[in-house]
């Protein structure tokens, strides 16, 4: 499971990177990366930070040892962390309910912080380590996100196409002009030509 996040972590930061050069098909695959990480964080943290096996994850001798609150610590800290996940890639692509998933996401993030810390520095158990390390990543992301203007990354992104953000803008806001809309799609044709 620790080998599948890390392979779609470097998948999702090669995407973005492609995504902000403007490569086709790099949307897609930033999109796919982040929401089966979303998933994986949502769904199976439990598993995920406790060193479960996906096999044992319906048998009880597999929670055999583990606390309630470190069961509780783990599933706070993966919906925290889809949240956050989810409000990147609604930031990145401009979405309705970025800022709302990322506060949520970095509300639970400081909470999960807060909690993992005290039982480290108590028990020293290696599973609050796993959990601050994503914490400390994800909320540094995410917050990074959360502070930027709305269209900083689109600004940097088509910096050669001033038309194309002009465009983006006032569509976005005026989300119901499909005049607006077409001006976009116009101005996208024209980048793509110029590739």
């Amino acid at each position: 499971m620790k080998k599948l996040e890390l392979i779609l972590s470097a998948i999702a930061i090669i995407a973005f990177v492609m995504y902000m050069l403007l490569v086709s098909g790099a949307l897609l695959l930033l999109l796919l990366s982040l929401t089966t990480l979303s998933i994986i964080y949502m769904y199976l943290s439990i598993t995920l930070f406790n060193g479960i096996k996906l096999r044992g994850i319906l048998k009880k001798s597999s929670y055999s040892g583990i606390s309630t609150l470190r069961i509780i610590v783990t599933i706070l800290t993966g919906v925290a962390l889809a949240f956050t996940i989810t409000g990147i890639f609604f930031t990145l692509f401009y979405w309705p309910g970025s800022k709302f998933n990322l506060s949520i996401g970095l509300i639970g993030l400081l909470i999960a912080l807060i909690i993992s810390l005290i039982k480290y520095l108590s028990t020293k158990a290696p599973v609050y380590i796993s959990i601050l390390k994503r914490v400390v990543i994800y909320s540094m992301v995410g917050l990074t996100l959360y502070l930027l203007p709305k269209y900083t990354i689109l600004e940097y992104r088509y910096q050669n196409y001033p038309d194309y953000v002009e465009a983006f803008k006032n569509a976005n806001a005026n989300q119901n002009d499909q005049e607006l809309w077409d001006k976009v799609d116009e101005e996208q044709e024209k980048i793509n030509r110029n590739k």
